[in-house]
């Protein structure tokens, strides 16, 4: 008798659910789900996209993280810049309601 809880079972990677928590605007979060029948199809997806809701969140907020770092850092070089300049790149950052990191 096998050890094996369900004797002949194989385990099979794809297809399986990859998830991709989403911040609408107002700060909502949303949780997607996808499901992927290869691993080409799970590469093709992108980086956002978790083995796991928590894994999702964690992908979000990095990619967050990187986001307002790039800002804070473009907004530090703008100092840099012209007035007219900085007047243009504060017109086009606040049309957008979210960070401007180039």
């Amino acid at each position: 008798m096998s050890d094996l809880p369900y004797p002949g079972y194989v385990y099979h990677p794809y297809p399986k659910c990859i998830y991709r928590s989403v911040k609408r605007y107002g700060g909502k979060i949303e949780m997607e789900m996808q499901i992927v029948e290869t691993k080409q199809a799970h590469d093709a997806a992108g980086n956002e996209w978790g083995t796991s809701e928590a894994d999702a969140v964690k992908r979000r907020e990095t990619l967050e993280e990187l986001v307002s770092t790039a800002a804070a850092e473009r907004a530090y070089s703008d100092q840099k810049l012209s007035k007219k300049a900085q007047k243009e790149m504060a017109k086009k950052e606040a049309a957008t309601g979210h960070h401007v990191p180039e």
